[in-house]
């Protein structure tokens, strides 16, 4: 069928005041245009102001007369609240959009709710929709908006992480010690991101023994990221919530081992066995996890990261969403 143009609306990203703020909308876009898809943003505001993602409309409107998109790429369920357009959608689910918007483990906020129901008429009112996970696709009420939902996980470009020398790696960041570092690369103003088990964890394996400090990463620009993976010794994730997290991924794609607690699409890790692991939500179990996952990374560095996570394959489902999404809007016309 063939896909030229592709309109995305996004409520997220990246900027130069929040550079990896929707990094992977950015890398999805750049790899559909190294396939010959051009590509234009729309970037609506909702994170400043909720009122965007229903003024926004007036912009998405003028880009689609404007640049006549074939399809309109909607990310994150609350923006299709502006893809108000005649053009073929796809809607991305990336995780609160579905799962709702927690504010403390176990406490949904009203607005999450709010965000969930628009998320669920998304998934009915495209014609498709992408989730990052196949926990998060099992969210969708809808069992024929399930049908029509693909599962697309974030994917990683493989030009920017690679495997690398650790030691190069911390000299480069300025570390002069040689301890052992356990990465936990994720914002703690999410208390779903749950800092205090992944403390209560290097807490048990310190006290098992083996020394060790919890590294913790969130303001380091996306570029820089690779160096961080290479320099440390695992990643810990310990999240109550979850997508599908771009960090188990770009860890993989840099050797650098794994250890998460069982949520969203880290179940992806099975597949490296002795790589990555899977613990339960215990400190002592975690502390085990990491013990084993630092031993592993001392003999092993290479990449593990299965190919239908690089960038190259994402980009090429997509494509065929885009084509199926096309095919549904126009034999939808001719049964009018």
């Amino acid at each position: 069928m063939g896909v030229e143009r592709a309109l995305f609306v996004t409520n997220m990203y990246p900027s130069q005041a929040r550079p990896a703020y929707g990094i992977f909308v950015q890398r999805i876009a750049h790899a559909m245009e190294a396939r010959g898809v051009e590509v234009r943003v729309e970037q609506i505001h909702g994170d400043s102001n909720r009122g965007d993602y229903y003024f926004a409309r007036s912009r998405v409107a003028e880009a689609c007369n404007t640049f006549r998109p074939n399809v309109v790429h909607v990310h994150f369920g609350w923006s299709f609240l502006a893809a108000a357009t005649r053009a073929p959608r796809v809607v991305s689910f990336y995780g609160d959009d579905l799962n709702g918007i927690v504010r403390a483990p176990g406490r949904f906020s009203a607005l999450g709710h709010v965000g969930i129901g628009i998320s669920q008429l998304a998934a009915v009112r495209c014609e498709r929709s992408v989730a990052v996970s196949e926990a998060l696709r099992k969210r969708i009420w809808s069992s024929r908006a399930r049908r029509n939902c693909t599962v697309v996980r974030d994917a990683v470009d493989q030009q920017l992480f690679t495997p690398g020398d650790r030691t190069t790696a911390r000299r480069r960041l300025g570390i002069t010690d040689d301890r052992l570092r356990v990465l936990f690369p994720h914002s703690l103003a999410q208390a779903t991101k749950r800092l205090d088990l992944a403390v209560a964890a290097i807490a048990a394996l310190v006290e098992g023994g083996t020394d060790a400090e919890l590294w913790i990463v969130n303001a380091a620009l996306p570029g820089e990221m690779p160096e961080y993976y290479r320099a440390a010794d695992a990643l810990i994730v310990t999240s109550e919530t979850e997508g599908g997290p771009s960090c188990v991924k770009e860890a993989m794609a840099c050797g650098l081992p794994v250890v998460s607690v069982p949520v969203g699409d880290v179940a992806t890790i099975a597949e490296a066995p002795g790589r990555a692991f899977i613990a339960a939500r215990d400190p002592r179990a975690l502390a085990n996890a990491i013990e084993a996952a630092i031993d592993v990374g001392k003999k092993d560095r290479s990449a593990y990261l299965p190919e239908y996570l690089t960038l190259g394959s994402a980009s090429r489902r997509l494509l065929r969403v885009y084509d199926e999404a096309i095919a549904a809007r126009l034999t939808a016309s001719r049964q009018r």
